[in-house]
């Protein structure tokens, strides 16, 4: 029996190891906070974006002032549980990838339940992670008195979508059923025959044997006496 992944197993194993690549991204990437001055005028906010600069991620936070960058390490007690459980998820969703990869270079099995449920627990650790430090950092998004300093940066926006993606991937790779060839599936249900086998005789077509054909020619009348000829045996007419 012959079998092979479906298109939708197919499309599963490549969103498997684009999630896993964007979560991976996503999540290291020191830009989950940026700073946004805007203090209601477009030169004023300007000034102070070019003068200091601040972004932050989950496991290091950049500094910027006068053209001098330089980036540390977040104290490990801060969004401790939000770092953990977003650590886990790009192990987890890295894991998927690499799983993935070699699904599709060797179809060694009919259903991807296994890679669908790892999948599945890596994007709900992305989605924990990610209510968790929107919650936590909402209030310093928020604009006060025509005042705004920090917006989600691209980091942030590129690791939910990768959790998106690996969710979607871990139902389908779930549901999905691969495809069969049907012909060598009807010979194998085939019950096999009781009793001896049958002998097939196989009738070859002669050509008809011609019929012996003997001209038979016949002489001008004759105009004088017949002769009878007596055949030996027989008497005098």
């Amino acid at each position: 029996m012959t079998t092979q992944y479906s298109t939708a197993q197919k499309l599963c194993l490549l969103a498997m190891v684009v999630g896993g690549v964007l979560c991976g991204v996503g999540g290291c990437a020191p830009y989950w906070l940026v700073t946004d001055v805007d203090v209601g005028g477009h030169l004023l906010s300007s000034l102070f974006n070019d003068l200091v600069s601040a972004n932050t991620g989950l496991f290091l936070y950049c500094l910027e002032a006068l053209g001098q960058s330089q980036c540390y390490l977040i104290p490990i007690d801060l969004f401790l549980a939000v770092r953990l459980t977003a650590a886990l998820c790009i192990l987890l969703g890295g894991l998927c990838g690499l799983l993935s990869l070699c699904l599709a270079c060797c179809t060694c099995c009919d259903r991807l339940i296994a890679v669908g449920v790892l999948a599945f627990l890596a994007a709900g650790c992305g989605v924990y992670s990610a209510v968790m430090f929107s919650s936590d950092t909402e209030i310093l998004t928020q604009t006060f008195l025509g005042v705004k300093l920090l917006s989600y940066g691209w980091a942030f926006y590129v690791f939910c979508a990768g959790v998106g993606v690996l969710g979607l991937a871990s139902f389908v790779a779930c549901c999905a059923s691969p495809e069969r060839d049907a012909t060598t599936v009807g010979v194998v249900m085939c019950p096999p025959q009781a009793g001896p086998p049958t002998q097939l005789t196989v009738l070859t077509p002669t050509a008809p044997t011609p019929h012996a054909y003997q001209p038979q020619f016949y002489g001008p009348p004759q105009t004088g006496p017949v002769s009878v000829i007596n055949m030996p045996g027989q008497p005098d007419p």
